[in-house]
């Protein structure tokens, strides 16, 4: 659909152009109505019509001025004349505006939907070859992302690349890489997802759920990995996009999967160093038995809720407390308490990290309501208090 501005002080010519056809099954609508230039342009730059009509006579903003600003404004809009001037003049200062076309009043209503008719097959054009820019555009990102993460570039080649997609090259950088565990379903369910939909559905799904970190380039590797690069400033908030990227892989397409986040405060040109590492991390969190990578992928996404134990989680994963324990002793050779306490303490030290992020609030994002006792289980596992680590590798206080 086509959305229309009708520009005129006259209510009779709006109402006969309004009234001319129905405009909704030819594609046009909704149908906005102005009375004079000024009411017009405000019309203009919240409703964003597609095709505007306008008379050159209206009060306040004549019909020539408005097109010039509009323009501006809107430069994809088509606009047509419709006037009872035939003056020379007018026409040319018409054509110098790019107007679409030019008709004359009385408003002949074939003349009009001929008009109306290549106005859409033109608007029709332009976004086909908006799409097909988008879409090269889009494959020359990802061959560049790809090269990128392959350590296959300079350090020039990848700042030269990086300045023509708009990719900040040396602000912090957030990397991902998600790997969908295509042989565990979350439910016992008939769906079989060709493999090449499924990665594309959760490529989909990392796009709309990392929006707020752009420009953003998400991609499928070579090993059939979810590829994210985005710039981000927050761990947390980056690690938090992954996880939900998990989340709805298994809400939404009912597949486990696991991932692996890190900001570079290097910027773009880390991820090349990074890339190997995050692969394989996701592959050791993606191998083992079925049951036992279910475990790790929902402790993964759940370590920092306080009230997580051994019962809920067994709960959650739909087998008992002790068969849960005992499947976690023999993949990791650790219980359950101090595989969630090992976990959370490496998710803290990343978020440490940040030199602002003060380390009751590293301890609440972890899941410790207690300072005192993130503190003392920090100090289990590191053989240091938190705020040692970070003043050894300076990370301020």
């Amino acid at each position: 659909m086509f959305k229309m501005l009708i520009a005129d002080d006259e209510p009779k010519i709006r109402w006969d152009i309004r009234n001319a056809a129905d405009w909704k099954g030819l594609g046009i609508g909704p149908i906005c109505e102005a009375e004079d230039g000024e009411i017009a342009l405000r019309k203009a730059a919240g409703f964003q019509p597609d095709i505007v009509l306008v008379d050159i006579c209206m009060p306040f903003v004549n019909g020539l001025d408005f097109i010039r600003r509009v323009k501006r404004i809107l430069p994809e809009s088509i606009v047509i004349i419709i006037t009872v001037y035939d003056d020379f003049p007018y026409a040319q200062q018409a054509v110098k505006l790019q107007v679409f076309d030019y008709l004359l009043k009385p408003i002949d209503r074939g003349q009009l939907l001929e008009s109306i008719r290549k106005a859409k097959e033109a608007l029709a054009h332009r976004h086909a070859f908006r799409s097909l820019i988008r879409s090269s555009d889009t494959e020359l990102k990802k061959k560049f992302l790809l090269s990128l993460i392959g350590g296959r570039l300079t350090k020039q080649e990848a700042q030269e690349q990086a300045r023509l997609f708009r990719i900040p090259f040396a602000a912090p950088c957030g990397l991902m890489v998600v790997r969908v565990l295509e042989r565990i379903a979350l439910e016992d369910t008939p769906d079989a997802w060709d493999r090449e939909l499924l990665l594309y559905a959760v490529q989909n799904m990392a796009s709309d759920l990392i929006s707020g970190f752009q420009p953003s380039g998400v991609f499928t590797d070579e090993k059939g990995n979810v590829v994210a690069v985005a710039p981000a400033g927050s761990a947390a908030q980056w690690s938090e996009a992954s996880e939900k990227i998990v989340d709805a892989a298994g809400a939404c397409l009912k597949r486990a999967a696991v991932s692996s986040a890190r900001v570079l405060p290097g910027g773009l040109w880390q991820v090349a160093q990074a890339y190997p590492e995050l692969l394989e991390e996701t592959e050791r969190k993606s191998c083992g038995a079925p049951i036992a990578v279910l475990i790790r992928s929902y402790l993964e996404r759940h370590f920092s809720e306080p009230g997580l134990s051994l019962q809920t989680a067994a709960e959650k994963i739909r087998i008992s407390p002790s068969y849960l324990s005992k499947i976690l002793k023999r993949e990791t050779g650790l219980s359950f308490i101090d595989f969630l306490t090992r976990l959370r303490i490496r998710k803290a030290i990343q978020l440490m990290g940040n030199p602002r992020e003060k380390i009751y609030e590293v301890a609440e994002k972890v899941g410790y309501s207690d300072q005192h006792y993130f503190s003392t289980a920090f100090k289990k596992v590191k053989g240091v208090s938190p705020a040692e680590y970070r003043r050894a590798r300076g990370s301020g206080g």
